[in-house]
């Protein structure tokens, strides 16, 4: 059974579809998930395959107060990436469902990061951090 909130999903996706049409959202952001050939993460080769988050979500520096409450878990240079659809469901966001051969990256614009926490669901949206991913 459907219910209002869900029904007013697609239209607030729309308005935020319209945000990417007038170039206010110039991040692109891509969950990816890599699957290596071998038992395990890094052994083998690996295949990738690709989620573009739409409409485009809002990328931001994390706010100073929020690493300063957080008790440690987030960082200067974290990003907080914010407004992304509430059709997508917490295993596409955070890869609860991987195997051990699996790894979830997600590229802002390119740069592979790696989420920090769990993802945070809110009425009309989800909201993750992420952290740039050293190599």
């Amino acid at each position: 059974m459907s219910t209002l909130r869900d029904d007013i999903i697609p239209v607030i996706d729309e308005g935020r579809r319209l945000a990417d049409e007038l170039g206010l959202r110039r991040q692109t952001v891509v969950i990816r998930t890599r699957t290596w050939s071998g038992s395990e993460v890094g052994r083998g080769t690996p295949t990738d395959v690709d989620l573009t988050l739409s409409p485009t979500p809002k990328v931001r520096r994390l706010a100073l107060r929020i690493i300063a409450a957080s008790g440690g878990t987030f960082e200067q240079g974290d990003r907080q990436v914010t407004k992304i659809s509430a059709t997508y469901d917490r295993e596409q966001l955070d890869g609860s469902e991987l195997t051990e051969a699996q790894e979830l990256l997600w590229l802002i614009n390119g740069e592979e990061h790696t989420l920090v926490g769990t993802p945070e669901e809110k009425n009309f949206e989800w909201r993750c951090v992420v952290r740039h991913r050293n190599r």
